[in-house]
């Protein structure tokens, strides 16, 4: 499931129950693209927030309002879910920011995994306990590494739509309907928008390049 979505499009996942809530935070099959962003959904969650909001807001809004005032009823169900939140896969400077804020010097379980976190990152040393290895393990991302090797490899943006991410066999893009390409060169067959994401472009407009600029040479040799 990808949680960025789910969060940021809706904010019915607050009126999910803790049970269910936690279940999708445990979730070998969840993706996000920042541990922040699972920070930000724990918090909203627990004061059953009516607005989007990142913890950044949050922590201002404690300027104001105390924990409990401010979470309510869900006051303790921070001790549950926040070490759902893998503290350790957060930038270092975050961490730092988020040492010195109101949430770590109001909420006891919030100033305790910062601190496990910081002291992983520093040491690579987990805290004594059995606590899962598991929050100190990457979680799936959404993003995926295209890197580039040749033309014409598998590696490509267009070939990555074309088998749907990975779940099928190649199918032109432009064909399925996934992509469009458009030219700012008159239409032609070199800028006919199917032969342009097919697989078969690489070679054949590099056969094109090379036979006009063997015709440019033999020209000028004339």
């Amino acid at each position: 499931m990808h949680f960025d979505y789910c969060t940021t499009a809706s904010l019915d996942f607050v009126l999910l129950d803790q049970t269910t809530f936690s279940d999708i935070l445990e979730s070998a099959d969840l993706t996000v693209t920042s541990e922040e962003k699972i920070l930000n959904a724990v918090l909203m969650w627990c004061m059953k927030a009516e607005e989007s909001h990142s913890w950044g807001v949050i922590d201002e809004m404690m300027n104001y309002a105390d924990p409990k005032s401010l979470f309510k009823e869900r006051l303790q169900s921070l001790d549950d879910l926040l070490p759902h939140v893998r503290f350790s896969l957060l930038p270092y400077e975050l961490l730092k920011r988020l040492e010195n804020s109101n949430l770590s010097k109001e909420i006891p379980v919030f100033n305790r995994l910062l601190k496990e976190a910081a002291s992983f990152l520093t040491s690579g040393l987990i805290s004594p306990g059995n606590e899962p290895i598991s929050r100190f393990q990457h979680r799936r991302s959404s993003f995926k590494e295209l890197q580039y090797i040749r033309d014409g490899d598998s590696n490509g943006v267009l070939h990555f739509v074309g088998t749907s991410y990975g779940s099928h066999q190649w199918v032109n893009p432009v064909l399925a309907k996934k992509i469009n390409i458009t030219s700012s060169s008159p239409t032609s067959r070199f800028t006919d928008p199917k032969a342009l994401a097919s697989k078969a472009y690489a070679v054949w407009s590099t056969q094109v390049c090379s036979d006009y600029m063997t015709r440019i040479w033999l020209e000028l040799q004339n």
